[in-house]
């Protein structure tokens, strides 16, 4: 996350700096009980403990998986297979019950790849809507210039796609976090994925109707010309989204 914000600000050594500021922050204020958390990795590995519990689990949501390709085992059903698939079998009797571990250890034994497949086409929404915003940010002034808004009504929709296009990025900043951590967390039954997503929708459905109100007001009246000081309304909502 903290290489993508550096690759998206404009202002790359100051972020560089604020982020090696809070670095330096945690070095100095995090207490020894996060350092002897963070030393547990070495102990925690793939071949000891919890990291090695983790690989087991993957290989048996792998195995579930390969005999249920189509529409997997069914929703938050991972735990009531897995003692059928775990590789070892004097851990079977405290497998019932247990999460994979892992987003995608998750949705392709429990969804197979009919789920998984509609899980890559909403991530594939998501990044179409983001770019949809990002481009409209780009000829936002082409499009504002060619209409016949006033320039208050102009730079009330400027400030409106610049304020969704930062928050398309913060969103999009949100979901590398998700599917980052989602490789050893089971998060897919968590509201996250569904929160960030619904959040794109709706800065989605704005930004189009931002669109559509500015080229709605470039069309040429009745006698073929708008009058310069014609007004053209904003919706409340986008109007709220223009505000600082």
């Amino acid at each position: 996350v903290g290489m993508y914000l550096l690759w998206r600000t404009p202002h790359r050594v100051t972020g560089s700096f604020a982020i090696l500021a809070l670095c330096l922050a945690l070095c100095v204020y995090a207490p020894a009980s996060y350092w002897s958390e963070v030393e547990s990795i070495e102990a925690q590995n793939y071949q000891h403990g919890t990291g090695k519990e983790r690989v087991e689990s993957w290989e048996g949501g792998w195995k579930m998986f390969l005999d249920h390709p189509i529409i997997g085992v069914g929703a938050m059903n991972f735990g009531v297979w897995l003692p059928d698939y775990y590789p070892l079998d004097w851990k079977k009797n405290r497998m019932w019950g247990r999460v994979a571990h892992s987003l995608y250890f998750t949705i392709l034994p429990e969804m197979g790849l009919i789920g998984t497949m509609l899980f890559v086409r909403i991530l594939l929404y998501n990044r179409r809507t983001n770019r949809l915003i990002a481009k409209l940010e780009e000829d936002k002034g082409k499009l504002l210039a060619a209409s016949s808004l006033p320039p208050s009504e102009r730079e009330a929709m400027s400030r409106a796609i610049r304020t969704l296009y930062f928050i398309s990025l913060a969103y999009k900043g949100a979901m590398i976090g998700f599917l980052v951590t989602g490789t050893f967390i089971s998060v897919f039954w968590y509201g996250y994925f569904w929160s960030i997503t619904a959040a794109v929708v709706v800065t989605g459905n704005l930004a189009r109707k931002l669109e559509d109100e500015i080229r709605a007001a470039s069309r040429p009246g009745a006698d073929g010309r708008v009058p310069e000081d014609t007004p053209v309304p904003v919706s409340d909502s986008l109007a709220k989204a223009a505000m600082p």
